[in-house]
């Protein structure tokens, strides 16, 4: 088991997509070149992973001269905590958060790419 995170940018590029497996270690595979692995006991996208992907991925993406950019996610409650948003005003990074059971209307990502992506895998 997993857990994927995916994201784009508004011009239709693509960030680093994250895969976080229920492991205490990672493993020693092959995996594609481009994939962020990341290890925790359950395989969430827990405080620690979203701060390592806020510096790891997003500030990386959206380094392109402006200061300031706009994120948009869902209401999951590990999106939303203090230490979270901290790291969210740190880095200039407004936040925008989508009401629960708006998923298939404003995710496309959630319904048209991670469900078959996990499939695959």
């Amino acid at each position: 088991m997993f857990t994927i995170i995916l994201g784009c940018l508004a011009d239709g590029r693509k960030l680093l997509p994250v895969c976080i497996f229920k492991l205490k270690n990672i493993p020693y595979e092959n995996f594609p070149e481009g994939v962020i692995i990341r290890v925790n006991a359950k395989r969430w996208c827990n405080e620690e992973e979203m701060i390592y992907w806020i510096n790891n991925v997003w500030s990386e993406c959206s380094e392109s001269g402006n200061p300031q950019s706009l994120l948009i996610l869902d209401s999951f409650r590990g999106h939303t905590v203090d230490p979270i948003k901290y790291e969210f005003r740190r880095n200039n990074i407004h936040l925008a958060v989508i009401s629960g059971g708006l998923t298939s209307k404003l995710q496309p990502l959630d319904v048209a790419i991670n469900k078959c992506f996990k499939e695959k895998v």
